[in-house]
């Protein structure tokens, strides 16, 4: 989608609304010819504005903008130049926010890595839910720990991975995902619980990370099931439907 055309000052109704189909369907939408931040205007701002009519949100932590670049002594590991897994931020929040923006300022001919992987997470748990429903159902059960805990913040959030609508079971609306890895804490669960949880979360872990090392897969896994798990990262980060 184009900047202008979609948010910008030339954005219709039109082109707003597919740009929300597209986020809806895809979980992800991509917006070029975004102009520099200058003085007074901040494209991010001005697109969620078009999103949301009150902007952002969500400031408490990191302020409404925040930039994400290699510190010294930084107290969050975006702020190094560390790899990241595949994960949602603020997965401690009792309502984490429904849209996130990211602006790619400027990468220079020297930067490596920094890419941004995306996953398609709800996909990926009802794909869970086709072929392994006790995996799946573990994952709608278990709550799994959130933690934010530096300087000025504790914060804590106990929820199950995948949310699906209440109601009779079988094939009940996922209506969400909760996934961040670098922000987990200690579980909750009764010690009886915990290999069952261990095993879908490995499950999930490896159909959501293609960057998962070859020698990572736990033997409690059959090897169809790894080479299964594996392919279906593989196959669908954005990267993998970008060049198809």
């Amino acid at each position: 989608f184009e900047y202008d055309a979609a948010v910008g000052g030339g954005g219709t109704d039109a082109a707003l609304l597919d740009l929300y189909r597209a986020v809806f369907t895809d979980g992800a939408a991509l917006l070029t010819g975004v102009p520099p931040p200058r003085p007074g205007l901040h494209p991010v701002r001005v697109a969620a504005r078009a999103l949301s009519p009150g902007g952002t949100s969500h400031g408490a932590l990191y302020g409404d903008l925040f930039e994400v670049r290699s510190r010294p002594s930084a107290h969050n590991v975006a702020y190094t130049d560390l790899p990241l897994a595949p994960h949602q931020d603020l997965a401690y929040y009792a309502s984490p926010p429904g849209l996130q923006l990211l602006h790619c300022v400027t990468f220079g001919d020297r930067v490596e890595g920094g890419e941004s992987t995306l996953v398609d997470g709800m996909a990926a748990a009802a794909a869970l839910r086709a072929s392994d429903p006790d995996r799946f159902r573990t994952l709608t059960e278990a709550p799994a720990t959130f933690v934010k805990q530096r300087e000025g913040a504790s914060m804590t959030y106990l929820r199950p991975h995948v949310d699906v609508l209440a109601g009779a079971a079988g094939d009940r609306e996922i209506v969400g995902v909760h996934w961040a890895p670098p922000f987990e804490g200690p579980l909750a669960l009764p010690r009886g619980e915990m290999d069952r949880y261990y095993d879908a979360y490995g499950a999930f872990e490896m159909m959501v990370d293609d960057a998962l090392p070859a020698g990572a897969s736990s033997s409690a896994y059959a090897e169809e099931e790894v080479r299964r798990y594996r392919e279906y990262a593989r196959r669908h980060t954005w990267e993998k439907r970008l060049e198809e």
